[in-house]
């Protein structure tokens, strides 16, 4: 499978109150990371909701697509503390971690 891509899955808690029991997020390419500022509309208050939401993949095994309108409605139907958790899911997928951070940044060195 060419196009296989790591879908990285978390249990939402029972507490959340969600009908879905897991989700399945990716990490995102260049081509989704500007469908979701286009969807944003240069309004930087839906950019990060926007990300995490193009960022989600599956709910409880079902593939979530844009064209049928599967992941808006997951992505409504997930609730606020759910939403909140995928946000924090985003940011685990997509930043480096301290350490990866502090050696990238010692790495630095000039050239004239």
């Amino acid at each position: 499978m060419a196009n296989a891509r790591p879908v990285y899955r978390y249990q939402i808690p029972e507490a959340c109150g969600c009908p879905f029991k897991e989700i399945g997020m990716v990490e995102l390419n260049t081509n989704e990371e500007q469908l979701a500022y286009k969807a944003a509309r240069n309004e930087p208050s839906r950019m990060a909701f926007e990300l995490v939401k193009r960022s989600l993949w599956e709910a409880d095994g079902a593939l979530l697509k844009d064209s049928d309108g599967s992941r808006e409605r997951t992505w409504n139907e997930l609730g606020a503390k759910a939403r909140t958790l995928c946000a924090s899911a985003w940011n685990q997928i997509h930043n480096p971690d301290d350490v990866d951070t502090e050696g990238f940044l010692l790495s630095r060195s000039v050239k004239v």
